[in-house]
């Protein structure tokens, strides 16, 4: 049920104070989830997300943590959200964020150690 209520919403909200690393992997997972279902995100940058978060393509960037940030989020979100292509962003994860998309990535790097001793 909670994968269809993230497809189906609008967009997902992460916000966070920045700084601290919430995820031991250093990237917040439930962003990626929500990117997969081809859902945007409403977020500020925290940990690694200012590799993969792209304003306007798959995320609303806050400037912040704070209240403010999140009120002009909330706007810009409402005005812009039938410019998101849900398509684009969940092919897009697929291809860079995917457990799937990884395999080819380290199948590449294990060969290439294994070459080199």
């Amino acid at each position: 049920r909670l994968l269809g209520l993230v497809r189906a919403s609008d967009f997902t909200v992460h916000q966070r104070p920045m700084g601290p690393r919430w995820s031991a992997a250093q990237f917040p997972s439930k962003v990626v989830e929500s990117w997969i279902l081809g859902t945007p995100v409403i977020t500020n940058l925290t940990s690694d997300l200012e590799l993969y978060a792209q304003e306007g393509r798959n995320v609303v960037l806050l400037d912040s943590a704070s209240a403010p940030a999140m009120e002009s989020g909330l706007t810009r979100a409402w005005e812009s959200r039938e410019d998101f292509d849900r398509a684009a962003i969940a092919a897009w994860a697929a291809d860079e964020l995917s457990p799937a998309a990884y395999i080819d990535r380290l199948d590449h790097f294990f060969v290439g150690v294994a070459q080199r001793v």
